[in-house]
């Protein structure tokens, strides 16, 4: 942690203690410049490495930086704000998170730094000055709680006590009952301590032992009854969970209504935990203000989307999303912060989704992960059965999300990517090609002829798109869009020009001479 003012005080001593203790942590604090108050053998509690720190020692520490609290040597009291500044924020384990803009607050039950509210750190602060009054057994200090004093501590509190950020060194996850750390790739659950900075966690415990047969039985298993697709989510879901995006995967869940993939979305956000947690809209990504919201943020998710949510101008910044591309974010009235890209994103869809290439058909085939939920035969639906699995079965579900954790990492040191079967990759690969359904038709659905007499025309050559889709089981574009791209198209992938003499019947069409459909088109 970057503590400034408040370097001499080792983590353990500052989490050591409470808040709600302040009148043992001032009863032998050194009153003004009297060193006759001062003594020096009351210790705080156990830190979190055993370790403890005499109060007056930090007291002592807070003096030799900045000067006593409150100065008693004139007529009238004065304060000595960066000294209250220091005592304030190491008292109530105070830190000021600059990505939230705001202060946070350790809570030693849980071992999260909880944001504070509102109005919430200038209470503080008055209730810090009045038992300071009284410690100092001087009420004048209450007639000098006034909104700009609190305004200028808390102005001070914000330099002194940054917070900071957590070890990287070691890939983990935040659960209800500690931290899970991966130790060569093994999880283990150990405490948290002040120094994790975790602001939030997963509302479930980890049991190693725990099972979800309902969640995989019930939800998954009739919707993907090839297993490796099963194993996939498992594996994503535990990137999910790391809070990082390494792979550099988008994933797409594609399929008929009602077949549990938006269910799997909303288990997979709760057991993250909702503060992770963004929506993903396509149409407003790269306008101005869109991405702070993603600030603190590792999820993103987009569910039951229209077809064209892939072909939206907006589309192409998921690519820097998930690329660890680092770009600016804005933002109203606040400036612009750096956001690295390492986001998971999901997408679901009742269609298969296009995609707006851009002509880089190889970034996007690296990019993305395709799942396929099918009609399964279910007698009914289940209300609320996202909310029933949490409830039954959440330990559980966590659990197989670590373990596909641990099983990814071991592929990320292997392979440096998800590892997939050819099917999943040949589902990657075809839904590319349908995105480029136009361009693949004119490659390999028309050829060009040196007779005379051979023509085409353009609604014949949109009648052999439509038949060449069909045969693929693709989705078509629009005719509009399919026409406004004919005549690019030709002249790319055959060198010719559209005419607008090309006979049929009585009268003439638009079409292409010396070019012919070829049979079954």
């Amino acid at each position: 942690m970057r503590w400034a003012a408040l370097v001499p005080f080792t983590h353990a001593a500052f989490a050591a203690h409470k808040p709600n203790t302040m009148k043992s942590y001032f009863k032998n604090h050194t009153r003004g410049a009297h060193p006759s108050h001062h003594k020096t053998t009351k210790p705080v509690s156990d830190g979190s490495d055993g370790s403890r720190t005499p109060l007056d020692e930090r007291d002592a520490a807070i003096i030799a930086e900045h000067g006593p609290l409150v100065d008693h040597s004139g007529k009238s009291p004065k304060l000595n704000p960066p000294a209250i500044a220091a005592k304030f924020v190491a008292a109530y384990m105070i830190v000021f998170d600059p990505i939230m803009a705001g202060f946070r607050c350790y809570n030693e039950a849980t071992g999260l730094w909880r944001a504070l509210d509102g109005h919430e750190p200038a209470k503080l602060l008055a209730a810090f000055l009045k038992t300071l009054s009284d410690e100092e057994e001087c009420p004048a200090i209450l007639t000098m709680r006034t909104n700009g004093l609190l305004s200028a501590l808390l102005n001070l509190a914000r330099g002194m006590a940054v917070m900071g950020e957590a070890d990287q060194s070691l890939p983990h996850i935040q659960v209800a009952n500690g931290i899970v750390e991966f130790i060569n790739d093994k999880p283990v659950l150990r405490k948290r301590v002040p120094s994790d900075w975790a602001t939030s966690c997963c509302n479930f415990d980890y049991t190693p032992g725990a099972k979800a047969p309902r969640f995989l039985n019930d939800l998954l298993g009739p919707a993907l009854p090839d297993s490796a697709d099963i194993d996939l989510l498992k594996r994503w879901f535990g990137s999910v969970l790391l809070g990082t995006n390494d792979a550099q995967r988008l994933l797409l869940l594609h399929g008929e209504g009602n077949t549990g993939k938006s269910t799997f979305v909303t288990i997979v956000e709760h057991l993250l935990g909702l503060d992770y947690f963004a929506e993903l809209r396509t149409s407003h990504l790269g306008t101005r203000f869109e991405t702070q919201c993603f600030q603190g943020k590792t999820l993103l998710a987009a569910k039951d989307v229209a077809p064209e949510t892939l072909l939206h101008k907006g589309a192409k910044n998921i690519k820097s999303l998930t690329g660890a591309d680092l770009t600016e974010s804005e933002s109203k009235f606040g400036g612009k912060t750096r956001l690295r890209g390492c986001f998971n994103v999901v997408i679901t869809s009742n269609a298969r989704l296009l995609i707006g290439l851009a002509n880089d058909e190889s970034a996007w085939i690296r990019r993305l992960l395709v799942i396929e939920f099918i009609k399964a035969d279910r007698s009914a639906s289940i209300a609320n059965l996202d909310r029933i699995l949490l409830q039954e079965e959440g330990s559980g579900i966590l659990t197989w999300g670590i373990q596909g954790a641990a099983k990814l990492l071991a592929e990320l040191k292997d392979a440096g990517n998800f590892m997939l079967t050819s099917k999943q990759k040949e589902r990657i690969e075809s839904l590319v090609l349908e995105s480029r359904s136009a361009d693949e038709f004119i490659a390999n659905g028309v050829t060009k002829q040196q007779q005379k007499n051979i023509d085409v025309t353009n609604e014949e050559l949109h009648d052999g798109y439509i038949k060449f889709c069909h045969a693929r089981k693709w989705r078509p574009v629009a005719r509009k869009t399919f026409q406004m791209k004919l005549a690019d198209l030709m002249t790319d992938a055959h060198g010719v020009s559209q005419r607008n003499d090309i006979r049929r019947g009585n009268g003439c069409r638009r079409g292409f001479s010396g070019i012919a459909l070829l049979a079954g088109f």
